[in-house]
């Protein structure tokens, strides 16, 4: 995903286990750089784990990310994830 001049690259493997995503940045497509998670079990409704998703902007210049969590009682829901600062091209996740 291409934002605010930064692409973003989300991928599921996790060498500390299975339930976060790792996530990447660069500027040119060549050299990344790795940030802090881009999703993280916390929530009542991905507690349990986060899985797999999509990443995109909607109209209006608005990035979600959408993926699939597993609650508290053990039920995958499918779940939005949206920047706290839009204008942060990292996008800093704030999982409403």
């Amino acid at each position: 995903m291409y934002y605010n001049g930064v692409y973003h690259l989300f991928y599921q493997y996790n060498p500390n286990g299975s339930v976060s995503a790792n996530k990447h940045w660069s500027t040119d497509l060549i050299n990344w750089a790795p940030l802090d998670l881009a999703i993280y079990p916390t929530k009542p409704f991905d507690i349990n784990g986060c899985w797999t998703g999509s990443a995109t902007i909607l109209p209006g210049h608005q990035p979600v990310i959408l993926y699939t969590g597993m609650s508290r009682d053990n039920q995958q829901v499918q779940n939005i994830a949206v920047p706290a600062n839009v204008s942060d091209p990292f996008l800093s996740v704030d999982q409403a």
